[in-house]
Formats: structure tokens, sequence, C-alpha cells
């Protein structure tokens, strides 16, 4: 990976940290932070049920969310798959 390939996949960790989607944990040694899953909201609704209306909105939400972070791993594999492409065409010449 270099430089510009990891600098862009260090700005999209960064999104999903401010987004909540993975959290870094920094028990590691000096400097090293590893990212993990975010621990889901366990928030429990005390007026019982949610309408089916209030549920389609978090389901259409969610997976709103779900669409951006696959978007951002496809931008990453392609620009991955475009330094090789270059790599080889460079190789070829």
């Amino acid at each position: 990976m270099n430089y510009s390939q990891f600098s862009m996949f260090q700005r999209f960790m960064e999104m999903d940290i401010a987004m909540g989607v993975v959290t870094r944990d920094t028990s590691g040694s000096a400097g090293e932070g590893r990212f993990s899953p975010a621990a889901p909201n366990q928030h429990t609704n005390p007026m019982g049920d949610r309408s089916p209306k209030s549920n389609q909105k978090q389901a259409t939400q969610k997976q709103a969310k779900a669409d951006v972070v696959n978007q951002k791993k496809q931008a990453v594999i392609t620009a991955q798959q475009a330094t090789k492409a270059k790599a080889a065409a460079a190789k070829k010449k």
C-alpha cells in the first residue's frame, strides 16, 4: 500500500470513528491504534413498541449508513486495483 492509499484509508477510518462505526483501541503500544467495531446502541424504548413508520425510518437510516460504509470499502478496493494496473502497465514498458 503506497502512501496515498494509506492516507485515503486513514481518512476513511477517521470518518468511521466520527460516525461511530468503529472505535480506536489505544491500549496497544505507543501510538499503535487498533480499530474495533463500535458497540451497538443498547437503548431500549421506555414507551413500548415503536410505530411501523418509526421502525421503517430507522431501518432506512441503518441501510443508508451501511451503503456509505460499502462505498468507502469499494473506493479503497478500486484505488488498490488502479495502482496494481498502473504498476503492471509500467512493468510492460
